[in-house]
C-alpha cells in the first residue's frame, strides 16, 4: 500500500483549514446577538473591509455615509461597531470605572517598548504616567512659559512679512507645521527645532511622523500582526525615513544635557527662583528636571524622554492641522473674518503694549475668537472612531445590548455632524452656534458631544498646549495680514491619517496697513 503524496496531504490540509475558517466566521456572524445590526456585508465576516476603507484615507466620509444609511449603530468589523448617540457616549467614555481602549491602539506603539500614554491599553498605567506630569500641562502652569511661544511667533510673523513683501505664493499648511513644531520644541526644551529658520522638513521629522501615523492607523486593525508588520515597514522604508525620530531624540538629549550642566552650577541654583523656563526646566517644583533631582528613584531621565517625545510626536502635526483649518475657514468665510477682525481690533488693537505678542489671557477674553476656534475644531476633528472594549456584564447602548468583549466607539467626525446635537446646519461653519444662549453651559449637548480632544480620562494631555498656540497665533494673523487662496475659489483636499489633514493650501499674503498693533 503506497503512502499518500506529501503535496496531496498539504493540499487537503489547506482546504480543511480554509473550510474551518469559513465555517467559524459564518457561525460567529450569525450566532451573534448583534447579527441584525447593519453595515457593509464584508464587515460581518472580516476586518478586511475596515482596513481597506481606512487605507483609502477617506474613512471619515465612509463612516458618515454608513450612519446616514443605517442609523446610529453600524457594524464596521465582525466584533466592532460605530455608534452615533450622545447618551451612549457618556457611558463609553465615562470617567468612573472607564472602559479599556481597544487593541487597535497598539498599532501606534513600538513593539517590545513601554506603551505611550496614547497607546497603552492599561488604564492604571495611563493614570500613573499622567499623574507624573499633569500639573505641568494645566493652563495655570503653562502661563509661566508662554513667552517661549512668543519667540516662535515673532519669527513666523517675520517670515510671513517677507513673503508678503516678495509677493510669494506659499503653502500655508507647511509653514503652520514649521510653526507648531518649533513652538512645541520651545515649550518642551526651551529652544525651537529650527523649522522656521530653515523653511524645510529637518531630518525628515515631519515625513517620519506622517508616515508612521498612517502605518499605525492601518496596522492597528490587525494589531496581532503589528510586531511583524512593523519590522517589514521599517525594512521597506527609505533610508532617510526614521532619521526624523532619531533627530528628535538627539535634540532632546542635548537640551537635557544643557540644562543638567546649568543645574550643576551655583548660578543655576539661584536662577531657579526666577520666572520662566520650559516644561523641562522651570521655576516650578513640578518641572521634569526638578522631579529627577528631587526623587531620582521614582522619576528618571528616561521618564523625561518618555513625556517630551510624546509632546513632539503627538502635538506638532495635530496642532498645525487644527490651526490650518481655522485660517482656511476664515478665508472661505469673509463675514466671519470681518467680524472676528473687528472684535479683535476692539479688544487688542489699542493696547498700551501693542508691540508685544497677544497673551492667552487676552485672547481668551475675546468670545468670538473662542467661538471661531471651537467651530473650526468641530468641523475638522479626528476621522476614525475611538474604540473601547465592553466590560464584563455587557452594556446597553443606543437601545441595544452589547455583550462583553465587543468593541464600540464614536467617530468624532460623525458626532460633530449630528443634527440633533449641533442643529440642522451642522454641516455649515457657523461660530455663532457656540455663543447662543446656553451653548457655553457645561451641560450643553454640544459640549458633551465634542470629541476633538477625546473624552473622559483619556482626553488629550496636550490639549492646553494646542489651544495656547492657536489663541496666540490666530489674532496675530488676522490683525496683521490679509491671506487669500493663491487661486481664487480653489478648494483644498483633506485625507484621513487618524487625524484629518490637508493638502493644497497655497496662499498669497499681504500686510495690513492699519491694525492698531505695531508691525
Amino acid at each position: 500500500m503506497s503512502l499518500p503524496n506529501v503535496s496531496d496531504v498539504a493540499l487537503w490540509f489547506a482546504l480543511a483549514l480554509g473550510l474551518w475558517i469559513c465555517l467559524s466566521k459564518l457561525y460567529q456572524a450569525y450566532a451573534s446577538p448583534l447579527r441584525d445590526v447593519q453595515g457593509p456585508w464584508l464587515a460581518r465576516f472580516t476586518r478586511f473591509w475596515y482596513a481597506r476603507s481606512t487605507y483609502s484615507r477617506q474613512g471619515h466620509k465612509i463612516n458618515m455615509d454608513l450612519h446616514k444609511k443605517y442609523g446610529p449603530i453600524v457594524r464596521i468589523a465582525p466584533n466592532e461597531y460605530s455608534i452615533d448617540d450622545l447618551e451612549a457616549s457618556k457611558i463609553i467614555y465615562r470617567s468612573r470605572d472607564p472602559l479599556v481602549k481597544a487593541p487597535r491602539y497598539a498599532g501606534w506603539g513600538l513593539p517590545n517598548a513601554e506603551p505611550s500614554t496614547f497607546t497603552t491599553l492599561d488604564n492604571a498605567h495611563h493614570a500613573a504616567r499622567i499623574r507624573q506630569v499633569n500639573s505641568l500641562y494645566q493652563t495655570s502652569a503653562l502661563v509661566n512659559i508662554e513667552y517661549q511661544v512668543d519667540g516662535v511667533t515673532n519669527e513666523f510673523v517675520e517670515r510671513l512679512s517677507g513673503f508678503a513683501k516678495e509677493g510669494k505664493t506659499v503653502d500655508m499648511g507647511d509653514w503652520l507645521k514649521y510653526y507648531a513644531f518649533d513652538a512645541v520644541g520651545s515649550l518642551s526644551f526651551g529652544k525651537p527645532f529650527g523649522f522656521l529658520q530653515k523653511g524645510t522638513d529637518i531630518a525628515g521629522i515631519l515625513e517620519t511622523i506622517h508616515s508612521y501615523a498612517f502605518y499605525g492607523m492601518v496596522a492597528g486593525i490587525y494589531h496581532e500582526w503589528h510586531p511583524t508588520t512593523y519590522r517589514i515597514w521599517q525594512w521597506l522604508a527609505p533610508k532617510e525615513r526614521g532619521g526624523g525620530i532619531a533627530h528628535i531624540m538627539q535634540f532632546a538629549g542635548r537640551a537635557i544635557d544643557d540644562w543638567n550642566r546649568r543645574l550643576e552650577s551655583e548660578k543655576a541654583m539661584d536662577e531657579e527662583k526666577t520666572e520662566g523656563g520650559d516644561l523641562l526646566y522651570t521655576n516650578q517644583t513640578g518641572s521634569l528636571l526638578a522631579k529627577v533631582r528631587r526623587n531620582p528613584e521614582s522619576f528618571k531621565a528616561e521618564d523625561i524622554f518618555y513625556h517630551m517625545s510624546m509632546n513632539v510626536l503627538a502635538g506638532g502635526e495635530t496642532t498645525a492641522a487644527s490651526t490650518a483649518n481655522i485660517v482656511y475657514y476664515l478665508i472661505k468665510n469673509p463675514r466671519v473674518l470681518g467680524k472676528l477682525r473687528e472684535e479683535l481690533q476692539e479688544a487688542l488693537g489699542k493696547r498700551d503694549e501693542a508691540s508685544k505678542r497677544v497673551s492667552v489671557k487676552e485672547a481668551q477674553n475675546v468670545p468670538y475668537l473662542q467661538a471661531v476656534i471651537k467651530e473650526s475644531l468641530r468641523i475638522l476633528p479626528n476621522g476614525l472612531h475611538l474604540p473601547r472594549v465592553v466590560p464584563k456584564g455587557g452594556l446597553n447602548l443606543a437601545g441595544r445590548f452589547f455583550p462583553e468583549g465587543t468593541n464600540v466607539g464614536i467617530n468624532p467626525w460623525v458626532a460633530h455632524a449630528n443634527r440633533s446635537v449641533y442643529g440642522e446646519d451642522a454641516d455649515v461653519f457657523r461660530p455663532e452656534r457656540w455663543l447662543e444662549e446656553g451653548s457655553m453651559d457645561g451641560e450643553n449637548k454640544m459640549e458633551q458631544y465634542f470629541f476633538t480632544f477625546g473624552r473622559g480620562p483619556r482626553t488629550c494631555l496636550g490639549k492646553n498646549i494646542s489651544l495656547m498656540e492657536m489663541n496666540k497665533l490666530i489674532p496675530e494673523l488676522v490683525l496683521r495680514f490679509d491671506i487669500e487662496m493663491a487661486e481664487k475659489d480653489a478648494e483644498w483636499t483633506v485625507y484621513n491619517d487618524w487625524f484629518v489633514k490637508q493638502e493644497g493650501f497655497r496662499v498669497k499674503i499681504s500686510k495690513r496697513q492699519e491694525t492698531g498693533m505695531l508691525l
